[in-house]
């Protein structure tokens, strides 16, 4: 197949977006959360393709950059951090205890 018949089968099965106005400042934050992730892989990627050594510093850095837009969009979406986390704790904890840690989905 051809780059541009894919590109007009990839067309053909548009969904059309709710029509939904997202704040430019959520979106912005939105952005800073994944571009800092990808900062972080970035490191450990190169950690595990080319074998450099991971640095603290770099990391404590990168991972204080994702807790900042973390924190900021659970602001934007009207949620408490501490809340948050609590949930997720719950939410692993009953995993532990029904032994499925491992494996995809949110309600395994």
């Amino acid at each position: 197949m051809e780059i541009n018949e894919y590109a007009q089968f990839v067309l053909g099965r548009r969904i059309p977006p709710a029509q939904v106005q997202v704040p430019a400042e959520v979106f912005i934050t939105v952005c800073g959360l994944v571009g800092e992730l990808g900062e972080v892989l970035e490191h450990l990627k190169k950690h595990v393709r080319d074998g450099k050594e991971l640095h603290e510093s770099a990391l404590k850095k990168e991972m204080g950059d994702v807790l900042f837009y973390w924190c900021r969009m659970c602001d934007h979406l009207g949620l408490n951090p501490a809340s948050v986390i609590e949930a997720n704790i719950a939410k692993l904890t009953d995993r532990a205890q029904r032994g499925v840690e491992r494996g995809s989905g949110d309600d395994r």
